[in-house]
């Protein structure tokens, strides 16, 4: 007999893993005089499950339908990734834990606090998480009378004062409001439209535009208005044409047009034209025909924005209606005269004469009231005059005068 030394050859036939034991089997064979032996009975071997090796969990937070918080600890095995979930719930305790709320309530002008603290128990230990939620303050509750039902806080209030403010080419601001009670974060809301709709910025342009402000608590104002008038016109002159007055005034940025305004007394004013134009500087007034008749004018700018708004009056300018003169006759004299004749304007307090001759300077002469004839001295023979004349009007230091008659003109041969 003879001993030889054997050679062990392990071979796992069943893997193991965390949850299930694994085998390994032996088998022996050994070399004798050039040939290999092989056992045919088998060693197996057991190896136990590994078990799983879980790290820290994940957590997600939701909430039943009757609110209670429920908090998810997800736990993963680091080796075959099995998850394992354990939930634990506001107000219940069972062996998976609990939830432990402390709730701070919010208040009409607070926020409260609810802090959610997750007790979560797995293979013998304890996992702690912690919510904290913000719940929002609530805002008081107003009965009729302004006393909230809650806390008893007295509403404020915000007051705007509607206001009126002249086109300046910027932007206008409604004032600040009057404000009783504590109230902080104004907020202050321009609209185009009275139902407070269509929000702009703050206005340039002229209209009515409307306005209301907001603060904290829910407390909001009154709508007041805001109105931007176009700026006002000035009337530079009142003056007679041929056979009526004109009124002429400077032109206004943003007008789209004016209103032209009539007095005989400088008292009651009548609106007498619109004239729709923003380019408009001038309005003949036709009507106003009557010989010595005082007419009185103011104008009014308008505009037309989201509403048409008008501007304040302008100031008045006075004028006096003088018929148009008409020379009657115009013949030289002897001594290098001319004699002009006319017919008397019964309302006027004296005349002008001019008359120029070629590119020289015109000259001018009066005569009083009464008179219907002027004598012109002092020409030169052999030129041609162009004579005209109008009357005048004075009253209280200011004179008035009609329009200039049609030329008549007379050689000087004598």
């Amino acid at each position: 007999m003879e001993d030889v030394d054997c050679t062990i050859t392990p071979e796992t036939t069943k893997a193991v893993t965390c949850e299930e034991d694994g085998e390994i089997v032996y088998t022996a064979s050994c070399e004798f005089e050039g040939k290999t032996y092989t056992n045919s009975d088998t060693y197996k071997e057991a190896v136990k499950a590994t078990g799983h090796k879980y790290g820290k969990p994940s957590y997600s937070w939701s909430k039943d339908d009757k609110g209670n918080m429920i908090c998810a600890a997800t736990f993963t095995c680091e080796k075959c990734k099995k998850v394992e979930i354990v939930p634990v719930k506001e107000n219940a305790t069972t062996d998976n834990g609990t939830i432990i709320a402390e709730k701070v309530e919010p208040t009409c002008t607070e926020d409260g606090t609810y802090t959610y603290k997750a007790v979560v128990k797995f293979q013998g230990e304890s996992y702690t998480e912690t919510k904290v939620e913000t719940v929002k303050k609530t805002g008081h509750k107003y009965d009729n009378n302004g006393i909230c039902t809650v806390c008893g806080h007295k509403r404020p209030t915000i007051t705007l004062t509607s206001k009126k403010e002249v086109y300046t080419g910027k932007s206008i601001s409604i004032d600040a409001p009057k404000v009783v009670g504590d109230v902080k974060d104004l907020k202050y809301s321009y609209y185009s439209d009275n139902a407070c709709k269509n929000e702009i910025s703050e206005p340039t342009d002229p209209g009515v535009y409307y306005v209301k402000v907001t603060a904290d608590a829910g407390v909001t104002s009154n709508i007041a208005t805001l109105t931007i008038v176009p700026q006002t016109a000035k009337i530079t002159t009142v003056a007679n044409a041929t056979s009526y007055m004109t009124v002429s005034w400077n032109k206004v940025n943003k007008a789209s047009g004016y209103y032209v305004y009539r007095s005989t007394n400088g008292k009651k004013f009548t609106k007498i034209a619109t004239v729709k134009s923003a380019n408009a500087a001038k309005y003949s007034d036709k009507k106003a025909t009557k010989n010595g008749q005082k007419y009185v004018y103011k104008v009014v700018t308008y505009y037309n924005g989201n509403q048409t708004v008008s501007s304040a009056y302008s100031a008045a300018k006075t004028g006096y209606r003088l018929s148009t003169m008409k020379v009657s006759s115009l013949t030289n004299k002897k001594g290098k005269k001319a004699y002009i004749k006319w017919k008397k304007n019964s309302k006027s307090t004296g005349y002008q004469i001019k008359y120029v001759t070629g590119k020289s300077k015109a000259k001018t002469v009066k005569a009083s009231s009464k008179a219907k004839t002027k004598t012109i001295s002092k020409l030169k023979k052999g030129k041609t005059y162009k004579v005209r004349i109008r009357s005048y009007k004075k009253v209280s230091n200011v004179t008035y005068y009609s329009a200039w008659s049609k030329q008549k003109s007379v050689k000087i041969k004598k």
